[in-house]
């Protein structure tokens, strides 16, 4: 049976895995496309008040209290079947049309609430008397129910409450915990009514709404349209989640991805790997940056090898961003927005349509992190950094290893701080950087920063030569603070000494001498670089080895035929690479995600392409380090 939407065609059939009807797509459709606009309406508590799957029944409201939000309920239900039935042709091109024949079948459909029994003796207790037959309290019955179990939670884009909604398509469409669509509730402002009613033990209102549906990945014709029925992102492991899907709504996923995963233990070690990840980084302000940037990295591997592209990557950069912000951190700051701002337009179109809160706070710290706004703030400054007015490089190699620090080890905890050179992302060194933010701290350095005071021009004699010092000399000694009480020149020269010595430090290593004979090193990288060239930059060598991105691939690429996805024997591989590092669970995602790290690195194309991009990398064991 099919039906014309306001933009798209859609039509219900069979789903897989025994999960009854689903909704299928009549035509290939891109992310960020329409596929249809239906009527419903919303319930919206008071803001102290919590009215969101799963439901309160009689144990919390009480059996008078519950009935009496049955009924409530079972009024808005019966206006929006009166809307639809009654709906002239000349708004199909606004909301879905539905004929009376179709929206009986979306009427038969049953519904999964695990609050069926209360709500029959709801309706006994309230809404029986000699004039309503067994057929009229079937189907209130049933309308109620469909609430209970078929609305949705999602996020009120007018502001930042959660709202519960209901449409009596959306509300069909099957859960999926890979979804590819997503659900957008949208008002009109004539319709909003400030007038609160009490419903039992709720201060309540309803709103007519808008259901937008809208792709957020490719769909093909013949795809199921499927939608995340929680919009909390995952936490816990996988059997936690699918235990809170069924207690909510009342049965168990059967999507594709957890019945890959049910006959495929890498992707279920994988999943459980990623949740609790997720659920580390949910603690993000309360732990340190490093550990979170670092986090995320894993989880974002984890995501992409799983096939995962939805809200959750969106909401693990702004993650990322906020965390940055906190610590004065404009250029990460720019870098994870600008990564969520990427995120939003894979999935929303570009520009993101329809406007999205927290979309568009993204965009927002891009600008703010941009123009440095927020740094006089008195807050934490421990990765202070400014974004130069023409920007830096998002392109640079080995960029995402700065920005995550997953060049360091993972237990350091100290935050590297990042300035802009000639457009490249750099790190600054932890002497040099000390030094730096403690003038910061004092107000002698950055925007804010205190005006020294102009000295009154006033004519002097000229200053006599003393040891060897012209005037220029001791006008710089008197800004500085002394290093010496007497200015003995002999012992200025440890700390002369010691500044030189700083200043090596800090600046780029040179070359050493090339000794003739150069040859090719048996584990140097595929372009053949001489053991000279290798050897000469020693510090940032070992660096290297330790993060990039064909670490891990060299893990797959040492099993000839086995496929991307196909990876038991990586479990017992430990290498002393950057997944030799990374201890317990969190091993799972840097070797499983690595391949992707390198697709989102370097736009490797699908699959075989990322599989033919990592065995270009040499196999090096682990004693070969």
């Amino acid at each position: 049976m099919e039906f014309t939407a306001g933009v798209a065609k859609v039509y219900w059939d069979p789903a897989a895995h025994g999960k009854g009807l689903g909704l299928f797509s009549s035509s290939d459709r891109n992310a960020g496309d329409i596929l249809f606009v239906e009527p419903g309406f919303a319930v919206i508590p008071q803001s102290d008040q919590d009215f969101s799957p799963p439901f309160c029944g009689p144990d919390t409201l009480g059996d008078r209290g519950f009935a009496s939000l049955c009924v409530y309920i079972f009024e808005r239900m019966r206006d929006l079947d009166r809307k639809l039935t009654r709906m002239p042709g000349t708004l199909g091109n606004r909301f879905l049309i539905c004929t009376p024949e179709n929206f009986q079948f979306l009427q038969n459909r049953r519904a999964h609430s695990p609050l069926y029994d209360d709500i029959v003796d709801a309706a006994i207790l309230r809404m029986l008397s000699p004039e309503v037959s067994n057929k009229e309290m079937e189907d209130r019955v049933r309308k109620i129910e469909r609430f209970f179990g078929e609305a949705g939670e999602y996020k009120d884009h007018l502001d930042e409450d959660m709202i519960t909604a209901f449409g009596f398509m959306t509300g069909s469409i099957n859960h999926s915990c890979q979804p590819n669509a997503e659900v957008y509730v949208e008002f009109s402002e004539r319709n909003i009514s400030k007038k609160f009613e009490k419903v039992g033990e709720y201060q309540m209102q309803s709103r007519p709404a808008r259901i937008l549906l809208q792709a957020t990945s490719p769909i093909a014709k013949g795809d199921e349209i499927t939608i995340a029925y929680n919009s909390d992102p995952p936490h816990g492991n996988r059997n936690s989640h699918l235990q809170h899907i069924q207690d909510v709504y009342g049965f168990l996923c059967r999507c594709d991805g957890c019945v890959h995963e049910d006959t495929d233990k890498i992707s279920l070690q994988l999943k459980d790997t990623v949740f609790e990840l997720l659920k580390e980084i949910e603690e993000f302000e309360d732990i340190p940056a490093c550990k979170v940037y670092q986090l995320a990295a894993y989880s974002l591997d984890g995501l992409a090898e799983l096939g995962v592209n939805d809200r959750t990557i969106l909401d693990v950069w702004d993650k990322c961003a906020e965390r940055a912000w906190s610590s004065c951190d404009m250029i990460r700051t720019y870098y994870f927005s600008a990564k969520a701002v990427e995120q939003a337009k894979k999935m929303y179109g570009d520009p993101p349509l329809p406007e999205r809160s927290d979309v568009s706070e993204a965009q927002d710290s891009l600008e703010r992190a941009k123009k440095g706004v927020g740094l006089n703030q008195e807050k934490e400054i421990e990765g202070y950094s400014i974004v130069p007015e023409d920007g830096f490089d998002m392109e640079q190699e080995g960029l995402e290893e700065i920005m995550f620090m997953l060049n360091h080890d993972n237990k350091d905890e100290y935050y590297y701080c990042l300035r802009v050179v000639n457009g490249q992302v750099q790190e600054i060194g932890i002497s040099e950087n000390r030094k730096r933010l403690a003038k910061i701290q004092a107000g002698t350095e950055g925007p804010g920063a205190a005006t020294p005071k102009k000295k009154s021009k006033k004519k002097k004699a000229a200053a006599p030569v003393t040891n060897g010092r012209g005037p220029a000399l001791e006008k710089a000694l008197e800004e500085e603070e002394p290093l010496v009480a007497n200015g003995d020149a002999a012992v200025l020269e440890p700390a002369m000494a010691e500044a030189v010595a700083n200043e090596a430090a800090t600046a780029p290593t040179t070359s050493p001498f090339v000794l003739p004979g150069a040859f090719a090193h048996n584990n140097a990288d595929p372009n053949r670089l001489s053991k000279q060239a290798w050897l000469a930059n020693g510090a940032s060598n070992a660096a290297n080895w330790a993060n990039k991105p064909r670490d891990i691939g060299h893990l797959l690429a040492a099993k000839d035929g086995y496929a991307i996805n196909n990876m038991a024997y990586v479990l017992s591989a430990r290498r002393d690479s950057v997944c030799g590092r990374v201890e317990g669970r969190r091993e799972l995602v840097e070797l499983c995600g690595g391949a992707a790290r390198r697709a989102r690195t370097h736009s490797v194309g699908g699959d075989q392409g990322r599989l033919d991009a990592l065995k270009l990398a040499d196999v090096r064991e682990s004693r070969e380090f």
